[in-house]
């Protein structure tokens, strides 16, 4: 892979901090301080890189920019989808229509005479996007993106189900229906701007003639959109580097009017002090009439978003400085509510007293921001106070974030969302289509949204969950886990979470946390740790548990490993998870927990006796006895 390329995505990969926000040059040397190498080549990683390079070099308008990313098991051969309407984004189908209504009706479409005024139409935009890492990539996979994009775009429901289309690229063909659907409503013709794109890490092999597979990709479009409306690209190295250094922009911004002190000498350059609300509205760069979401990726609740005019019900304190605002007093803010964080990675103080900030982040009081941006008709008289951190260390920027988060008890378990290896892992849960019966659905951060479905059947999973249950089956140390789960953080990435591990892993240690809780409630038990203080129906040997019915419900050999390169990794682990997804696997979780009741014999099944290695033991025997026994069956 060629080195630019390489150092762009080795920083990508590290901390998914779009590489355009990187200054020129500040990617060198960025090998992470614990040891650790990001991995350009996960096809996962490269892909995301491509599509964030592809939205913004295009400057395409999406509510978030992880919506555009939609590759996956089954993804159709698209691994990047945007449909937008001029500089509008496009949320849900609803929402798209009602916006392109909106857009429609706002405009003279018509002149006196009926006849269409073609620069009063707004143009839908589309973006369709394959990525593969390989160095060569054959002909074959260029064609079938072509044959996927037709597919997409002509609405061929017969042929597009055959695909296996994952919930991402659904989602997207939803909207574009729709689009076309108000289109046909007004009697406008609908002319979009389609962008095709190819990417791949390397070069094509001459003999391979890929102009030749790109041209039969654009002829089957020709029958239902003009030539000038499709733009087909092939995204080499070459052209990926090129979208790099034309999205290589930093995030800055200028505070203006606060009143600072500069922080002791120490490990980071700082700020203390307050600013003018209005000087904090005037900071945050924007994007599609918003604050630019870029400015809130390392906030570790950035998933909270902009809800609009509800932004302050999800949030305590938003909700505090909104009442404050409604209620005229506003010269109290800088009394009564924290104000916000800010991480930079230089700072320079302007002739005017003006502050630049480059490649800031708002990583403490995004949704402060929010609110004070929607209500700026309330703040002239408000101030706000200003911490800002001056560092290019992400381990001091870290600590920035964890320190800054505390009163809503941010802990490691949040921080740990923000690992390469975690974000990774999420792509292998969400590529498994929503109607199979073994889905579950991964919770990676506090307060994260679940669909509705997930709750009614107590299918998700955080990733406490996941890493106490792999604790307790992988690693078999489930009086561990009991003793002190926190020790687990240790362990990551080198023996949970590790890049290594194949995603199918995980999601078979959510099933077991999942037929646990199941199991429980069957039996009218509360799952949790300790007993003596949730009454007579508490469980407290949940981890256990959760080993014995691993040790029952794993089909294996258990020595296959659990790297996805070792042969049949996948089809063990997704075998138990339809195991467990089914009846048999409720048969199953009875069957585990006999097996800790008769581990415990006549002992008191209490939080003393899971802690207890020797237990661990007996409740291994116990289970492996049983599984013998019903081998044959």
């Amino acid at each position: 892979m060629d080195s630019r390329l390489w150092v762009a995505l080795c920083r990508f990969c590290r901390d998914q901090i779009e590489v355009f926000q990187a200054a020129p040059g500040a990617a060198e040397g960025m090998a992470k301080k614990d040891g650790s190498e990001p991995d350009p080549e996960d096809p996962l990683e490269f892909s995301r890189f491509c599509v964030y390079l592809a939205v913004h070099q295009l400057d395409l308008p999406v509510p978030h920019y992880q919506d555009a990313v939609t590759e996956g098991k089954g993804e159709l051969g698209l691994d990047g989808v945007v449909v937008a309407v001029g500089d509008q984004a496009l949320g849900s189908p609803d929402a798209a229509a009602a916006t392109l209504e909106e857009l429609l009706e706002s405009r003279t479409l018509f002149d006196g005479e009926g006849r269409l005024i073609a620069d009063q139409v707004p143009r839908p935009r589309i973006l369709l996007m394959q990525v593969k890492r390989e160095h060569f990539t054959p002909i074959r996979e260029l064609d079938h993106f072509g044959a996927s994009a037709h597919r997409f775009l002509t609405l061929e429901s017969n042929r597009f189900q055959e695909l296996r289309p994952n919930p991402g690229v659904l989602r997207w063909r939803l909207v574009y229906d729709r689009v076309r659907q108000v289109y046909a409503d007004h009697g406008i013709p609908f002319r979009p701007e389609i962008e095709l794109i190819f990417a791949y890490a390397g070069v094509w092999r001459k003999e391979l003639a890929p102009e030749v597979a790109r041209e039969t990709a654009e002829s089957r479009l020709r029958g239902e959109f003009s030539k000038d409306d499709v733009n087909f690209r092939m995204w080499g190295a070459d052209e990926l580097i090129e979208a790099i250094e034309w999205a290589n922009k930093s995030v800055d911004g200028v505070l203006r009017g606060a009143t600072l002190m500069a922080l002791p000498g120490g490990p980071a350059k700082g700020y203390l002090g307050y600013a003018p609300a209005k000087s904090i509205v005037e900071l945050m760069p924007q994007r599609d009439g918003r604050p630019d979401e870029r400015i809130f990726i390392d906030n570790v609740r950035s998933f909270l978003g902009d809800s609009g005019e509800n932004v302050a019900k999800i949030n305590p304190g938003a909700l505090g400085l909104l009442e404050s605002l409604e209620k005229g007093e506003a010269d109290q803010i800088l009394l009564r509510h924290n104000g916000i964080t800010v991480t930079a990675r230089r700072a320079e103080s302007q002739p005017d007293g003006s502050l630049l900030l480059s490649q800031f982040q708002i990583v403490n009081g995004a949704q402060t921001a929010f609110v004070l941006y929607r209500h700026q008709h309330l703040i002239e008289s408000a101030m706000v106070s200003v911490k800002i951190v001056v560092t290019e260390d992400d381990e001091i920027k870290n600590g920035v974030i964890l320190g800054a988060n505390t009163q809503s008890m941010v802990n490691a378990y949040d921080m740990l969302a923000r690992r390469r290896e975690v974000r990774a892992l999420q792509q292998g849960f969400d590529a498994i289509a929503w109607h199979r019966p073994d889905r579950i659905w991964l919770q990676r951060r506090r307060r994260e949204w679940v669909p509705r479905e997930a709750y009614a059947t107590q299918r998700f999973v955080t990733l406490r969950n996941l890493m106490e249950a792999f604790a307790a089956a992988c690693l078999a140390v489930p009086h561990r886990v009991h003793t002190d789960s926190g020790s687990l953080l240790a362990d990551v990435p080198d023996k949970i979470f590790s890049m290594s591990h194949s995603p199918s892993v995980y999601r078979a240690m959510g099933w077991l946390s999942v037929a646990g809780r199941t199991w429980a409630q069957r039996h009218q038990l509360t799952w949790v740790d300790q007993t003596d203080s949730r009454g007579g129906r508490s469980y407290p040997a949940r981890h256990q548990f959760v080993f014995a019915l691993w040790i029952i419900s794993d089909l294996g050999p258990a020595d296959t490993g659990l790297s996805r390169a070792v042969r049949n990794v996948n089809d063990r682990f997704e075998a138990a998870c339809r195991l467990l997804a089914s009846p048999e696997g409720e048969k199953l979780a009875d069957a585990a927990g006999q097996c800790v009741l008769a581990a415990a014999g006549t002992d008191p099944l209490n939080s003393g006796l899971v802690r207890s290695k020797d237990f661990t033991e007996r409740v291994r025997v116990v289970a492996n006895r049983w599984r013998e026994e019903h081998a044959s069956a």
